[in-house]
């Protein structure tokens, strides 16, 4: 018995020798805060984050779905999980409701709270703000007032749509700039520009049309509102096969699927032979619909 109690006592004891020597990640990958040369890079096989390997291990965390009293407490549990990247989508309706008027502030809305959080946790963020983040949400996050223009035309060059996407950034990068990991060392390390553009039949229809609209965001993003870390798209890779984004090289493909990964992993490095997988989706169900009787939506792994 006494020999167990010692080999209890020294495990423990080991334990808290290495917690307390392990660095966290921000230290890790700061240098303890004192360095930060470069932020997340896709310029070779693997990823790197300031110089350093990094493997991007992330989970979807929808903040406006959450009441903020759970955020750290969930945080925790992408900790406890092992993941050290956090996705979060920004509802564009959620945050402007009427032309011109922008709540960041109010309770569950507050974004730059639960980026404080994100930091607070040890992780880091990756921002999709849209405009279109699907997520199962009413229109996309479009707001329904863009519909009262009669000549509108969504996800396309169209200035009409384009100008109030102009003012709806301009809001959002006001806030995320602040928490970008080469400045300030914050967690923002990428972002993903739209969200499975190629996926709507109509934009694949207009490959041309697409493409230029992907290129008016990316001039938004990085020209007008001086973002600097890494961007890339989310399409299921059988349509990205149809419709690679490479024209645009500046944007990461990155894989959006359900099942058969291998072939979509293996089409995805085909069309970027040089440059990381990432899989910025994984979804392993579906969404059940008010008033369905059958069992719930799954995939077999």
């Amino acid at each position: 018995m006494k020999i167990i109690f010692a080999q209890i006592f020294s495990f423990i004891f080991i334990i808290e020798i290495c917690s307390a020597t392990l660095p966290t990640l921000y230290e890790y990958y700061t240098n303890n805060g004192l360095e930060i040369n470069a932020g997340l890079e896709a310029n070779g096989l693997e990823f790197t984050l300031n110089h350093k390997p990094f493997v991007i291990y992330s989970g979807s965390f929808h903040y406006f779905r959450i009441v903020p009293e759970y955020w750290s407490h969930t945080l925790q549990k992408f900790k406890a999980a092992g993941l050290n990247t956090v996705q979060l989508y920004i509802a564009w309706n959620r945050h402007e409701p009427q032309p011109g008027h922008f709540d960041f502030d109010s309770y569950g809305l507050n974004l730059t709270e639960f980026l404080h959080e994100i930091r607070k946790a040890d992780l880091f963020a990756i921002v999709r703000p849209g405009p279109y983040i699907c997520a199962e949400w009413d229109l996309g996050g479009f707001p329904s007032w863009l519909l009262k223009d009669p000549h509108m035309s969504l996800r396309t060059p169209y200035e009409g749509f384009l100008e109030p996407v102009r003012k709806y950034y301009r809001k959002v990068f006001e806030i995320i700039n602040e928490f970008q990991f080469t400045k300030n060392g914050g967690p923002i390390i990428a972002l993903q520009v739209e969200n499975e553009l190629f996926s709507d039949p109509e934009s694949l229809m207009n490959k041309d049309r697409s493409l230029k609209y992907l290129d008016k965001l990316h001039q938004m993003i990085v020209n007008e509102n001086h973002f600097q870390q890494l961007l890339f798209t989310s399409d299921p890779v059988s349509v990205a096969r149809s419709v690679p984004v490479r024209p645009l090289k500046y944007l990461l493909e990155t894989a959006n699927l359900n099942q058969n990964a291998l072939d979509s992993l293996t089409q995805l490095k085909n069309n970027q032979k040089n440059r990381p997988i990432y899989v910025s989706e994984f979804w392993p169900g579906w969404f059940d619909q008010w008033g369905e009787h059958e069992t719930h939506h799954r995939y077999a792994p």
